[in-house]
């Protein structure tokens, strides 16, 4: 199967893009065309840490407006989603993966980065050498590159391989 930007992806993994989400209507067309514009226009954005706050960061700085923005960050602590803090009116936008927005309460998923800006996160799976119980190990993998496990997958913002 391929991905957004057109790239074959193996059986044995499932993709997870960045997007946006906020409080009150947003389309997501005026998302995909104005992700720049929207950040310098609201008073706070929030971002997840880990390797998506590490990206966006790095986004802003190739974007050329980190120092524009840097006092209307607000990072998230660990194991606290981005959701939770756009919910609460901690922040008028955040960024996180889709899978943590999709179905978070009392916000609005606005999309995924444009493809330009997009970064996807790839999961894989894997069996251990060591494994006690390869068999059951290999049929979980089995079942999760399956057709049967797709909709779910898909249902919660990701891609099968």
């Amino acid at each position: 199967m391929k991905d957004s930007q057109g790239k074959q992806g193996r059986p044995d993994e499932i993709r997870d893009w960045r997007g946006g989400a906020r409080r009150g209507p947003e389309t997501r067309h005026q998302f995909e065309r104005c992700a720049e514009k929207d950040v310098l226009a609201v008073k706070s954005v929030g971002y997840s840490t880990g390797a998506s706050g590490v990206y966006l960061e790095q986004l802003f700085q190739r974007m050329g407006i980190a120092e524009q923005v840097k006092s209307k960050l607000k990072q998230t602590p660990s194991g606290v989603t981005v959701g939770s803090i756009i919910a609460s009116g901690e922040v008028e936008l955040g960024f996180q993966q889709v899978s943590e927005l999709i179905h978070s309460p009392g916000i609005d998923y606005v999309g995924p980065l444009p493809a330009a800006i997009q970064q996807v996160t790839v999961f894989s799976a894997g069996i251990h050498s060591g494994a006690k119980q390869p068999a059951a190990a290999r049929d979980l993998v089995k079942f999760l590159t399956s057709p049967a496990a797709a909709p779910v997958i898909k249902k919660h913002g990701m891609e099968p391989g």
